[in-house]
Formats: C-alpha cells, structure tokens, sequence
C-alpha cells in the first residue's frame, strides 16, 4: 500500500512520462512478488542481459523532468 500512495503523491506534481514509468515499476514489482522464485545465478543472468533494470526508465523520467525543470 506504501508503493501505491507513493505513485499517488507523484500523480499531483510529476509529469505524465514519471507516473507511466512509475505505473511500470509497480505492476513489475508485484508480477515478480507473484512470481517463481529466483535464484541469485538467475537473477545474475537478467541483469547481465538487461532483462531486469526495473528503475531504468523511471530514474531516466525523473531526470528528464528535473532538467526540464532547470533544476538539475
């Protein structure tokens, strides 16, 4: 529930872009919760061939915004 008022607080400031990308991470997050569990070697595997970088998009959305912002 955390995760959901978080990504509702967003929704009053962030532009559309930040909440599609936040959107993402939480259905993400809760199909791998939902999920077969993972070992480190397959989790290690994702990661080498980039399958999982669950925040990539996001942090490059929130960077977008701050520069378009002038605040970075």
């Amino acid at each position: 529930m955390k995760l959901y008022a978080l990504v509702s607080r967003m929704r009053v400031r962030s532009s559309k872009g930040v909440i599609e990308s936040a959107d993402k991470v939480v259905r993400l997050i809760i199909e791998t919760f939902l999920g077969p569990n993972r070992t480190l070697r397959d989790i290690e595997e994702m990661l080498v061939h980039e399958e999982m970088d669950p925040l990539r998009q996001f942090s490059n959305a929130c960077r977008d915004e701050l520069h378009r912002l002038g605040r970075v």
